[in-house]
């Protein structure tokens, strides 16, 4: 049994097919450009706040070594002379500078 068919209805179909198939390389590539956009916004965030972390740590920091710097101290009478609360700031300063540091170097690749 033979069903004729309009010819502009093969047609209209065949355009369909072919403009659905046409646009499919075009999509894919607009879905890998918003996914880039995605993850790059989502990079900046993160090092938005691994910046305000850092700011506050270093705050934190240098509040607790001008409190202790303001201390008096139990013998003596002078202010934060003592070897060990010294070298606690100077290694905290190290870590904090090599944060810094590779903060900057991840804005700089990215």
């Amino acid at each position: 049994m033979s069903i004729d068919v309009n010819s502009q209805v093969t047609d209209g179909l065949t355009q369909t097919n072919l403009t659905v198939l046409g646009a499919g390389p075009s999509m894919a590539i607009v879905q890998s450009a918003m996914s880039l956009a995605q993850a790059q916004g989502v990079l900046f965030a993160n090092m938005i706040s691994n910046q305000q972390q850092l700011a506050l740590s270093s705050n934190a920091a240098m509040t607790e070594g001008i409190m202790q710097l303001y201390a008096p101290s139990g013998n003596s009478g002078q202010s934060l002379r003592d070897e060990k609360l010294a070298s606690a700031l100077g290694t905290l300063s190290t870590v904090l500078n090599e944060k810094l540091s590779d903060l900057d170097q991840t804005l700089a690749t990215s």
